[in-house]
């Protein structure tokens, strides 16, 4: 319900125009779900956490500066393992925002 009722609401609100004939094709925004607590979920339209969070620096890296002691549901490796593993070319800390957004998850837990 969250990634379809939810998120892609959101998309279409801010002008997402799905191409169904390229699914790579540039995009206004694109959200996705990658990790949602401890849960593991493996359907057709949802595998949670998912599995590029291995092999996606872009998912891997801002997900360690945010929960740096996590440990990815169902797998037992911690991001930090794995974001230490993928480069980071061409990718910028943003450290001011990742603090506010870590103080935002903080928040939301109490």
């Amino acid at each position: 319900d969250l990634k379809y009722d939810v998120l892609r609401v959101i998309e279409v609100q801010l002008g997402r125009e799905r191409n169904s004939s390229d699914p790579y094709a540039g995009r206004t925004i694109d959200l996705d779900l990658i990790l949602y607590e401890n849960v593991v979920i493996a359907s057709e339209g949802l595998i949670l956490p998912d599995p590029e969070i291995l092999t996606r620096a872009f998912l891997a890296v801002p997900l360690h500066e945010l929960a740096p002691g996590l440990v990815i549901p169902g797998s037992r490796r911690s991001i930090a393992d794995v974001a230490a593993g993928l480069g980071t070319r061409g990718m910028q800390p943003l450290g001011q925002y990742t603090e506010t957004l870590r103080k935002e998850l903080l928040h939301d837990r109490q």
